[in-house]
């Protein structure tokens, strides 16, 4: 095997490296932004559970009208 022969080869593995890691880093972006939505949606359930709770007992706010 002549040297410009394995420079193209090691060429063609270190594109198909990068292609898989593109690939796999692009799947677990989008998985975090899956996971980033959901627990918007959780927090904003939760604080509107926490004003109705809050509501409920008659609650005074701290800053006067």
């Amino acid at each position: 095997m002549c040297r410009p022969e394995k420079g193209r080869q090691i060429d063609a593995i270190r594109s198909r490296a990068v292609r898989s890691l593109q690939s796999a880093l692009r799947t677990k972006y989008y998985e975090i932004r899956a996971s980033l939505r959901i627990s918007r949606q959780k927090a904003g359930q939760f604080l509107c559970g926490l004003d109705l709770l809050a509501e409920g007992e008659e609650f005074e706010p701290a800053v006067q009208f």
